[in-house]
């Protein structure tokens, strides 16, 4: 999360036999190059959650508390960066979720897709309770700091389908396409190829165009000022290389120039300019590469400095990088390496920055 000085960095799980969820956060400082501790959260540990700023706070919301079993929390705070100081923000009644969008209008924040809480640990024991499908729809959700309120949004088109992918906000609506029915009945397709915005000014819905695209998840979706870049992912095939952009102003999408090698759940961030996406899997995992939408050009970027990936399978897990307006910062995540029948994964302290230089 950049605040306009500081990246922090919030939250987390890392996984050593059992599942461990973090609570703890630091602020760390391009100019000084020095990292500090922030204030104890009022809230639990947790992974999977979602994080906006406001101009001038951090809003937590969401997560799972315990990955092990897939419980998810409805609960939430806010960050203060000038007093170092956290409140709890009021619980919605649209229930707990994980791995949701949430993006922020100027005035709220608005909370789409994700999934529910599944199972709950049985007497503190390794056992889970069997996860519990929704008795309705996960309704799109808006939270006002200002009075402290949620508000419950027009329901989704999606209807009881639990959507799984991301959301942008173009600075009118919410646009959101494709992802997974995790609800899906047995033998039907998971994968979801139709995409939608949503007004908040009408609180409407609208279906989107059909786009130049299979049906997918797991891709990377980014807001460049005009369109909506939707890049690789994966569908029934495999991994995608494949690319569209989508304009709101002409209702229109146009197929991009392929990515050098097809890979899902990178991360990526705008830069004003470019986009730069690092990690994923599998191909190209160690490196970040960027591409430009105005003249659909690819450029590989130096890879990763931390990861060292000579096995035949390496992927990179991790947050999204952050844009200072200088420089992209990554910080964390984990890594997977395969040879032969021998996996290894491993969780990351550690973290680099990368001056484009153009």
């Amino acid at each position: 999360m950049w605040t306009g000085s500081d990246v922090i960095v919030w939250g987390g799980a890392s996984v050593d036999g059992d599942w461990t969820e973090y609570g703890d956060g630091a602020a760390f400082n391009p100019a000084t190059g020095r990292w500090r501790s922030i204030a104890p959260a009022p809230i639990a540990g947790r992974s999977g959650h979602s994080a906006v700023w406001t101009g001038s706070e951090m809003i937590v919301w969401g997560g799972m508390v315990d990955a092990g079993c897939g419980a998810a929390d409805a609960g939430g705070a806010a960050y203060d960066a000038d007093t170092d100081s956290w409140r709890v923000i009021t619980t919605p009644a649209v229930g707990a979720r994980s791995g949701h969008s949430a993006l922020w209008t100027g005035s709220r924040m608005i909370v789409v897709g994700g999934s529910p809480s599944g199972g709950t640990r049985v007497d503190g024991s390794n056992l889970c309770n069997p996860p519990l499908r929704p008795a309705e729809p996960l309704l799109a959700s808006a939270y006002d700091p200002t009075n402290d309120s949620w508000s419950v949004l027009a329901p989704p088109p999606w209807g009881s389908d639990v959507l799984v992918a991301d959301a942008v906000w173009d600075g009118q609506e919410v646009l959101i396409w494709g992802g997974q029915n995790v609800g899906a009945d047995q033998g039907a397709s998971p994968w979801l190829g139709a995409g939608f915005s949503y007004d908040p000014g009408e609180d409407q819905w609208s279906q989107l165009p059909a786009a130049p695209l299979t049906a997918r998840d797991r891709f990377v979706a980014a807001w460049t000022g005009s369109e909506l870049l939707v890049i690789g992912g994966q569908d029934e095939t495999g991994n995608r290389s494949d690319a569209a952009a989508y304009d709101p102003t002409s209702r229109r999408w146009r197929s991009l120039a392929e990515a050098p090698a097809a890979w899902a759940l990178a991360t990526a961030v705008w830069t004003g300019d470019e986009l730069v996406m690092v990690g994923g899997c599998c191909a190209m995992s160690t490196n970040a590469m960027s591409y430009d939408p105005f003249a659909d050009v690819w450029t590989p970027l130096p890879a990763l400095p931390f990861i060292d990936c000579e096995p035949e399978h390496c992927s990179r897990y991790g947050p999204a990088p952050v844009w200072t307006g200088t420089a992209a910062i990554i910080w964390g995540g984990s890594e997977e390496t395969t040879a032969g029948d021998e996996m290894n994964s491993s969780f990351r302290a550690n973290g680099a920055a990368l001056h484009l230089g153009r």
